[in-house]
């Protein structure tokens, strides 16, 4: 909960402050970079999750159709909360999304800036079979 709501809430808010699809929408708010990209891999992740699902069956295919989509989905969350916190800026989001009180913007920015980012790449790591063992430092 504490990722996918606001990373649904970044999505949507990109969606509507640009009126655009998902590469528009990174070509509209950050023209002449390549952060346009992360709209393609949004769209390529989803047309894999479409076609794997509807083909494979068990085994190891199985698997792949899961853990690829989900691979190419974490990484464009992570790109997604990085061009928001640090290339479109917290207070266009805020304006964007609606935000006014200062409060909820230091909170927004410190969670789109920071702590998902962190988080999501943590899983990142672990999908691809990267443990850090954390938990051992709070034993």
């Amino acid at each position: 909960m504490l990722v996918t709501i606001p990373l649904f809430s970044v999505e949507i808010t990109l969606g509507k402050a640009t009126r655009k699809d998902p590469v528009g929408a990174y070509k509209a708010l950050a023209p002449g970079t390549p952060w346009f990209l992360n709209g393609y891999l949004n769209v390529l992740t989803l047309i894999l999750m479409l076609i794997l699902r509807r083909g494979l069956k068990k085994g190891i295919e199985l698997a792949n159709s899961v853990m690829m989509p989900a691979l190419l989905l974490i990484l464009g969350a992570l790109f997604m909360t990085l061009f928001v916190g640090w290339v479109w800026r917290i207070p266009n989001f805020a304006r964007a999304a609606g935000i006014t009180s200062k409060a909820v913007v230091f909170i927004w920015s410190f969670l789109v800036k920071y702590l998902i980012p962190m988080i999501i790449f943590m899983v990142w790591l672990n999908l691809l079979g990267i443990n850090l063992e954390i938990s051992r430092l709070f034993q």
